[in-house]
């Protein structure tokens, strides 16, 4: 059994056997299965195309797959920088552009000034999620916002990169930071 990526007519790899430098591709054969498996871990946007699986049977068997490479991205709705009045409600929406991939909800993180941001969060706030066919929305509301709530605000999904939003509370003409040094 071989395997063949039909980008570069590259043999990746013969039985067990790999002829890829790649650390990223292995190929697992179970004992006693007919299954062999090509893993690329972690995927690649180049990784994306035609592959071959080849059985040196007679007749000779080819099964082909296409792989799609989907690279989610991140954005937070607004400005990188975000001036709220004390009293106000901080509301920050992160966008998750899945790709129509499926993405679990459950490995979207808000974080503040490099915490993790849990439901319970000790003076409130509310964490919303929003599952669309391509993408998945997040909002993350902090209703009377004060001089503790200035900060960075990150929107970290476990597959994507991550997006970041500074907010400073004003009173007046003063504007109040919290921000921890080294961050």
């Amino acid at each position: 059994v071989s395997w063949i990526r039909h980008s570069d007519s590259a043999i990746l790899s013969v039985d067990t056997l790999l002829f890829t430098k790649s650390h990223r591709m292995k190929v697992f054969h179970p004992s006693g299965a007919d299954e062999w498996i090509l893993s690329v871990n972690p995927v690649e946007i180049s990784d994306a195309g035609m592959y071959e699986c080849q059985v040196a049977s007679t007749p000779h068997t080819s099964h082909f797959m296409a792989v799609n490479v989907i690279e989610p991205r991140t954005s937070i709705l607004g400005t990188q920088e975000l001036f709220i009045e004390a009293g106000s409600t901080i509301n920050l929406t992160c966008v998750i552009h899945t790709g129509g991939q499926s993405m679990r909800s459950s490995h979207i993180y808000w974080n503040y000034n490099g915490q993790i941001i849990t439901h319970n969060r000790h003076r409130g706030g509310t964490i919303v999620i929003d599952k669309r066919d391509q993408e998945i929305l997040t909002s993350l509301i902090i209703s009377h916002a004060g001089p503790s709530d200035s900060g960075k605000y990150t929107c970290d999904p476990a597959s994507s990169y991550a997006q970041s939003v500074t907010v400073h509370v004003t009173k007046g003409d003063r504007i109040f930071s919290n921000f921890v040094l080294g961050q």
